[in-house]
């Protein structure tokens, strides 16, 4: 698992590489197969799950209907976030 921090300025790091993520790079990790976990710098909370969800909110306006990896990866997350839900809130 590769653990990220979210710093104040929004910006995700990664301290293996010791540079700064962008949108791309973490879809690049998620699609590699590896499982990452973001941490805030200011709170030390697992944000994981807001990282992610912004990350399709974002994108998924730009997505075009042909891009089926990214396409299948939205969907399995909408699928675990509201399996999370059900199991933690509801």
């Amino acid at each position: 698992m590769i653990v990220l921090r979210k710093y104040a300025n929004r910006k995700i790091y990664d301290s293996r590489t010791s540079r700064y993520l962008s949108t791309e790079d973490l879809l690049n990790i998620l699609k590699e197969g590896e499982d990452i976990k973001v941490i805030s710098d200011v709170s030390s909370e697992d944000i994981t799950q807001v990282v992610l969800a912004r990350i399709i909110y974002n994108n998924s306006s730009k997505t075009k209907k042909d891009n089926k990896g990214f396409n299948h990866f939205k969907h399995n997350f909408e699928c675990d976030l509201k399996d999370i839900i059900k199991k933690h809130l509801c």
